[in-house]
């Protein structure tokens, strides 16, 4: 060992004795402090429930993880999440593939994985459009029950918007830009119209992407993307075991993505292109304009019974969406 392996040696052997005398000497508190886990609240099983106390495998992407990823579109879900993939084949069709098991969007087939948005099913092309202001997504692995309302052999999928919040209002504007034309603006404001009772939120989005900037050199074009889409929520607290939930959202996307192909012809039949330089040949700019409005009512009420003895009480509560 030389000198200089032997210094850092030390330097790391000290380090550690002193890491760890730190945390010896850390006050109990202090350190409790640090290793509270948050509670993630799911409804995986049609009622409010904390991710750990479900026994069925549910992986959970927050909001607040999609917002600090600077998340925006669905296949960035994919580094989030293990075993997921996400694929687009084409302009037309969105697909799906858990746990290496999907089905060619094209067949006519049943998908293998089904998706919800707030809790009402809808095809795949609609509820991967377009990626804000959501709350989290939940990703439920393995067969489902008729609990989810399909009994999908893969998994299932729920995409949880953001709701009004009922006690204060809030909101937020951010941009994000880059190379190739990418370009996404997102806004999204909430307020309460009676407190505690009636709250309204809206939210919007502006995405568009070069998608590697191919040019057609038969039809003239060049690859692109452009994406618009606004959310309007209600939420209505009747009672404490009576609410409901309203959810209107548009999107236009028009797309174009010819196939293409790049670098050098060795043969010289086509003319020569730079390494970074994408032509596409087919006769086809392969569009795929999608326009869309959808509409969500769900309503929750709660259920309680209660036994009370001379030994101590029974309580249980549900919620019953029904979208």
């Amino acid at each position: 060992m030389n000198n200089i392996n032997r210094r850092f040696a030390r330097a790391t052997l000290g380090s550690a004795v002193f890491g760890i005398g730190a945390v010896a000497l850390a006050p109990a508190s202090a350190l409790g402090e640090e290793l509270v886990i948050e509670e993630i609240i799911v409804t995986a099983q049609k009622r409010e429930q904390s991710v750990q106390d479900i026994a069925a495998t549910v992986n959970v992407v927050t909001g607040e993880t999609i917002d600090r990823f600077s998340s925006l579109t669905f296949s960035d879900l994919e580094s989030q999440t293990a075993g997921l993939s996400l694929p687009t084949p084409n302009a037309r069709t969105s697909n799906i593939a858990m746990r290496g098991v999907s089905i060619d969007p094209e067949s006519g087939a049943a998908s293998t994985v089904d998706v919800y948005w707030n809790d009402q099913v809808t095809s795949v092309d609609v509820a991967f459009s377009q990626l804000y202001d959501l709350e989290r997504v939940e990703i439920l692995r393995g067969p489902q029950g008729t609990l989810q309302g399909r009994t999908s052999p893969g998994g299932a999928i729920n995409i949880i918007t953001r709701k009004p919040q009922l006690d204060e209002a809030e909101g937020y504007v951010q941009g994000t830009a880059g190379d190739l034309d990418v370009l996404n603006v997102q806004a999204a404001y909430g307020a309460p119209l009676i407190e505690d009772k009636l709250a309204v939120r809206v939210a919007a989005v502006y995405d568009e992407d070069a998608l590697g900037s191919i040019e057609n050199i038969n039809t003239g074009t060049d690859s692109e993307r452009d994406a618009t889409s606004a959310r309007a929520s209600l939420s209505w607290q009747l009672n404490d075991a009576l609410g409901a939930g309203f959810v209107y959202q548009y999107f236009d996307r028009d797309y174009k993505n010819p196939h293409s192909l790049s670098g050098t012809d060795s043969l010289g039949s086509r003319p020569a292109l730079a390494a970074n330089d994408r032509k596409g040949f087919g006769r086809s700019d392969n569009p795929g304009d999608f326009e869309y409005d959808l509409y969500n009512l769900t309503l929750n009420w709660a259920i309680s019974e209660s036994l009370d003895d001379a030994t101590g009480q029974l309580r249980s509560s549900r919620t019953c969406p029904l979208t």
